[in-house]
């Protein structure tokens, strides 16, 4: 281990044990500590850790409502935004296992990943949300959650989104087909939802 040569003083060489607890009792854990502090900063609009960490149990329970089981692979299809990390995080709190598709993928290497991960359930931007429904024959996939970049932006620049034709141009907007649903509909029915009680350990897959 040569790196360990290049190491500040004081760094160890190792974090080890490290804790056996799920991903997610990280993001818990900050929620507690710095419940006020930035956890993201997204175009102007901040999140707190504490709010983050509310946003992830909504999604767990929208995901248990729509089906999900410890174990289930559930895809995402989504950039690098506030929804990414809600979205993993609820993903976890689920019980779920987390299968992230790079936005940049082609269709068949999109094919590829969702036949290969066996993902029935995806939460996807609306801007790739057609090249999603382009490929979903041939793929087990059965149903799309879908998310809207401006329901993270600030107030005035989501509006300034719409009403300056950017949302469209951008291909944000979209009719979704029968089965596929809305994230912000699901968020809203769990409003004041807690972590669903699946008991997730440090050993199972994330």
């Amino acid at each position: 281990k040569p790196w360990l040569e290049h190491y500040d003083t004081g760094v160890p060489a190792t974090l080890a044990p490290y804790p056996d607890k799920p991903l997610y009792a990280f993001l818990e854990e900050s929620a507690v500590k710095y419940p006020e502090r930035a956890c993201t900063i997204f175009k102007g609009r901040t999140i707190t850790y504490r709010a983050m960490n509310a946003l992830s149990d909504r999604v767990a329970a929208a995901l248990v409502a729509q089906g999900v089981k410890k174990g289930d692979r559930v895809g995402m299809f989504i950039p690098n935004t506030p929804q990414f990390v809600y979205v993993y995080y609820g993903i976890l709190k689920a019980g779920g296992v987390v299968v992230a598709t790079n936005p940049l993928y082609s269709p068949p290497q999109i094919i590829h990943q969702l036949t290969d991960s066996g993902i029935e359930l995806m939460v996807v931007m609306s801007n790739f949300y057609q090249r999603i429904k382009d490929v979903q024959a041939q793929t087990q996939l059965k149903r799309l959650i879908v998310t809207n970049l401006k329901e993270q932006l600030p107030p005035i620049t989501a509006l300034l989104f719409s009403l300056t034709g950017l949302e469209k141009k951008g291909g944000h907007q979209v009719a979704l087909a029968p089965g596929d649903l809305w994230l912000k509909d699901l968020l809203a029915q769990q409003a004041n939802a807690a972590r669903p009680a699946v008991n997730v350990t440090g050993a199972d897959m994330a």
